[in-house]
């Protein structure tokens, strides 16, 4: 018998959170071994095709998923086959049009970037579909199965396998086990119901707006580590980039934890009715309040981590004071990302998207301009007022509902 704590880790909606813990330590075990033995330029070209292929994998589905469900009213085979056949389109689009990125940005962009890019859009269609479906535990056994391959790689990396055939055994980590998963899936589900993938135009309207919202927003969550890549000296920018995935993995376990579930108890309500209004905006409150705090409490443990690593590998960072602002950038982004799925939920994605394409602005303007101010500083005071900014937006536009006269 397990005691019921450890029931609790792996049943039910609590597996979310667990699955995501896995995931998260994982990945940070491969890009601390990564880190150790590469040199920092190389670790920074890698992280740089993470981002771009992270930038590409967010919105290959084009959302489709998402807007099958709320047509559909429910989850069916076809809300996981064309997500996934959008995504491998548009991952072949992106392969097509690297070269011109790689002139434009002077950029190299390695093959596996366009594979990483296909991997992160199904994992993000197959997450999406399971949490749906309410399968916590088979979710929790996909990331499982994921963290053996990652830690396996790590391992590997660390008996001196080569870089290139570590990176893709990070791909089949990244890739295998929901694409394993999606067969079967689909074989049980028996039809496709492809004769009925059919949408009215506002639909399609508000799928180019949702998919759009989401490139800018994950462009503008990978920016920073690629303008610091090109900005900055190889050292800080590994550095950088290093602690912005170490902090960035509480809040991505707050997401997970609080933004899924608020995302999946919200997608259904009609937000023109006051009283579901007030509902969606309690439950606002509610996630953006413990995503804090939650954010808050690992981030300070961090830091103090950090400091405990650079003091027995003092080689392995040396830009530790990072830590600080970037600590501060992630609290910032916690409060609000957790519920950024109102603008799905409340239908304002076009004035999401115009804050979205503010922050991408301001992010790549004040970052890529020489300034006498630190780089993590400026990354610092943009996430704290763009952040808080969209927040008191969303409250307010909820604030007018919710206060509305009922007829």
């Amino acid at each position: 018998m397990l005691p019921m704590y450890m029931k609790r880790l792996i049943d039910g909606r609590s597996s979310l959170a667990t699955s995501t813990m896995i995931s998260q330590l994982s990945m940070l075990l491969f890009l601390f071994v990564l880190k150790l033995k590469m040199a920092d330029a190389v670790f920074g070209n890698f992280l740089v095709s993470l981002g771009i292929a992270s930038i590409v994998g967010a919105v290959a589905s084009l959302r489709s998923e998402v807007l099958i469900t709320q047509v559909d009213r429910c989850v069916n085979a076809r809300t996981l086959f064309w997500p996934v056949f959008i995504a491998v389109a548009v991952v072949i689009f992106a392969w097509a049009i690297s070269p011109l990125i790689s002139w434009l940005f002077s950029i190299d962009i390695p093959v596996y970037t366009t594979v990483l890019a296909f991997g992160l859009s199904l994992q993000s269609i197959c997450q999406f579909v399971l949490i749906q479906e309410t399968q916590f535990f088979r979710l929790l056994l996909l990331r499982a199965a994921q963290a053996a391959i990652l830690i396996a790689t790590s391992l590997a990396l660390l008996a001196d396998l080569t870089f290139a055939w570590s990176i893709w055994g990070f791909a089949i980590a990244i890739i295998g086990p929901f694409a394993i998963w999606s067969v079967f899936w689909l074989a049980s589900k028996r039809g496709l119901a492809v004769s009925n993938f059919a949408f009215e135009p506002s639909q399609l309207r508000r799928s180019a707006i949702l998919s759009l919202t989401l490139l800018v927003n994950t462009a503008a969550v990978n920016i920073p580590i690629i303008l610091c890549v090109a900005t900055q000296n190889a050292s800080y920018a590994a550095d950088f980039g290093f602690l912005m995935k170490i902090f960035g993995a509480p809040s991505t376990l707050a997401n997970a934890m609080f933004g899924q579930l608020f995302m999946a108890d919200n997608i259904r309500r009609d937000i023109s009715i006051p009283g579901e209004a007030q509902s969606v905006r309690r439950a606002m409150h509610k996630t953006s309040v413990r995503a804090i705090g939650f954010v808050s409490m690992i981030s300070m443990g961090t830091i103090l981590g950090v400091f405990l690593l650079v003091y027995f590998l003092p080689s392995f960072l040396t830009h530790p004071i990072l830590a600080s602002t970037i600590a501060i950038a992630i609290i910032a982004q916690a409060g609000f990302s957790p519920v950024s799925a109102i603008g799905d939920i409340a239908k304002l994605e076009n004035p999401f998207l115009l804050f979205y394409l503010v922050r991408v602005i301001v992010l790549y303007g004040l970052l890529s301009t020489a300034m006498d101010i630190d780089f993590s500083v400026r990354f610092a005071a943009i996430n704290l007022v763009v952040y808080l900014g969209f927040w008191l937006y969303a409250d307010r536009r909820l604030g007018k509902v919710s206060n509305a006269p009922r007829h």
